[in-house]
């Protein structure tokens, strides 16, 4: 069995420090959340075994009890006897990517929800004059689908 290391940001993504855990695949399994660590500690075993590359978004559980979304990112030397070699690793702490993301998809179906359903037409224009995206009050005004309006200047429509 080699050496394993984990960097400094390893240890603030778990909320503990190199002397209360030793670096390891198991040990950082310990983190992994109920629902979760089956399928990640399935994932890491099969990527060890055949020598692979591993991408795995799931759940850890931080030290102070919060739950926090990460993608682990690794890779995995093949060696003999089906035991790796070597392998290296990235985890990012994605919670705050993916609270963003939320936000951004509510805030554009909200957008999207007000756009639809005012009876005004109003349409979206590139900086060249091209029509990007027209609403329900722009179709009934002109006459034409959504598909032959989007993608045309305004000229084609009078």
């Amino acid at each position: 069995q080699g050496n394993c290391y984990w960097s400094d940001g390893m240890y603030t993504i778990l909320g503990c420090d190199d002397t209360e855990i030793c670096p390891g695949c198991g040990n950082y399994l310990n983190y992994v959340t109920p629902e979760d660590h089956d399928r990640v500690q399935a994932e890491l075993q099969a990527a060890m075994l055949s020598g692979g590359e591993l991408e795995s978004i799931h759940y850890i559980k931080h030290r102070n009890g919060e739950e926090r979304l990460v993608r682990l990112s690794a890779e995995f030397t093949a060696g003999r006897e089906g035991v790796s070699e070597r392998g290296f690793g990235i985890i990012q702490d994605i919670t705050e990517q993916n609270k963003i993301e939320a936000a951004l998809r509510e805030s554009e179906a909200n957008y999207r929800g007000l756009f639809n359903t005012v009876h005004e037409a109003i349409y979206v224009m590139s900086a060249q004059g091209i029509f990007l995206d027209v609403n329900q009050g722009v179709l009934d005004m002109y006459g034409f689908t959504y598909d032959e309006i989007v993608g045309k200047d305004p000229s084609f429509v009078s």
